[in-house]
Parts: structure tokens; sequence; C-alpha cells
């Protein structure tokens, strides 16, 4: 692969010309929090994860029979794609070819305080059981995602 021409840095990955055909993808250990930018503040080894996230995401699709960009993975932090058409100001149609769809996928897991105060108390019981009348409500999950 030839020198990568920087196209666009972004808050998480920077995005490259490898050739006519193809970007790469580079993720970075930066992140952003609610899209307001950069953080100052690195995760050591984010982009190793995301990376490996992304190529395990790209083989689970092509294994289940559905066309990816997927190309390669250029080293712990890299992968390259093919270059896509991105239609955003119509509806896609049966004659259109090589296009993405633009999606973001975000996930967040976060314990709800207030069952876990109700589970640490139930768990700092000896006998593990819950007083009278405070137990979570039913049906619901301690987790939201």
């Amino acid at each position: 692969m030839n020198e990568l021409e920087l196209l666009r840095k972004g808050s998480s990955k920077n995005i490259y010309r490898a050739d006519k055909e193809s970007l790469v993808f580079k993720f970075t250990d930066n992140f952003s929090v609610f899209d307001v930018g950069r953080s100052p503040f690195p995760i050591p080894g984010k982009g190793e994860a995301i990376c490996a996230c992304a190529v395990q995401s790209y083989l689970i699709a092509e294994s289940v029979g559905i066309p990816t960009c997927f190309i390669e993975q250029v080293s712990d932090t890299m992968v390259r794609i093919r270059e896509a058409t991105l239609i955003t100001d119509r509806p896609l149609t049966a004659t259109d070819e090589n296009c993405l769809v633009p999606a973001e996928w975000i996930y967040r897991l976060h314990v709800e305080w207030e069952r876990l105060s109700h589970i640490r108390s139930i768990c700092s019981r000896p006998n593990g059981k819950p007083k009278t009348g405070s137990s979570p409500r039913r049906n619901s999950s301690i987790f939201a995602a």
C-alpha cells in the first residue's frame, strides 16, 4: 500500500485514501461524548478494540451472505474497505450499485442506579433477602441499553 492521503480526521477514526478504489479506516484511542468533539483524554487500546470489533462484524455479516465493503485488516488499528457511494439526498433505487445507507449504531449500557442500590442492599444482608415491600418493580430490568 502506498502513502495514505488523509481525507477526514474524526473524533475516533481517521479516513485515508489507499488507492483509486479503496479507503483505510484508522481507529484511534480517542473518543467523543455526545458528538461534541474529540476528548482530550484517550483510552489506551481503544483503537485496537474497535478495529477488532469492526473486523469481526464484517466477517459475521459475510458468513451469513451479507455483502460488505471489507477488504482486509491492515494493522491492529486499520482496515481497508472498498469505497462506495453514500446516498443521503434520495431513496435507494433498484438500479443503485455499490452504495451505502448511512446508519450509526450507538450502544450504551448503564446500570439504573435505583436498581443497583437495591441489589447492593440485598447482597449486603446476611440472608440475601430483601425487606418486605422493597423489591424492584415486576418486569423491570436492572440494565438499560
